[in-house]
C-alpha cells in the first residue's frame, strides 16, 4: 500500500510541477534582439496568430525598446460604444454669433465709395 501511495503522490507532484511550468511560459514572454525581429517578422505575426498570449520583446543595446503583441479582443460594436461614451464626455463647443454674409454679400466684398 505505501508504494501505491508513494507512486500516487509523484505522479500528482509530477502533474502539479507540469501545471506551474506551463503557467510560467505562458507569462513568459520573448526577448529578440530588433535585428532578429527584422528578420523574422513574418514569422513572429504567423506565430501570434497560433499562440495570441505570445508577447515577443524587442531590444536595441540589451535595452527593451518595443512589444509586439496580439491586439485585445473586441467584442463587435465595442470600439464605436467606447468613442460614443468618450465623445459625451467632451464639452459642446460654444457657438458665437453669425454674421449673415450671404445676405451681405456686396458690403462684406466691395468697399462704399464715400466710406473711409
Amino acid at each position: 500500500m505505501p508504494a501505491v501511495l508513494m507512486t500516487l503522490n509523484a505522479f500528482l507532484c509530477t502533474i502539479m510541477y507540469r501545471l506551474y511550468l506551463k503557467e510560467r511560459l505562458h507569462e513568459m514572454k520573448t526577448v529578440i534582439p530588433i535585428s532578429e525581429a527584422r528578420k523574422r517578422l513574418p514569422g513572429i505575426i504567423k506565430s501570434l496568430r497560433k499562440s495570441p498570449d505570445t508577447v515577443y520583446q524587442v531590444t536595441v543595446h540589451n535595452e527593451v525598446v518595443a512589444e509586439i503583441k496580439s491586439p485585445p479582443a473586441l467584442k463587435p460594436g465595442e470600439a464605436a460604444a467606447g468613442l460614443l461614451k468618450m465623445r459625451k464626455k467632451l464639452k459642446p463647443k460654444r457657438r458665437g454669433y453669425k454674421l449673415p454674409i450671404s445676405e451681405n454679400i456686396k458690403e462684406h466684398l466691395y468697399v462704399a465709395e464715400g466710406k473711409d
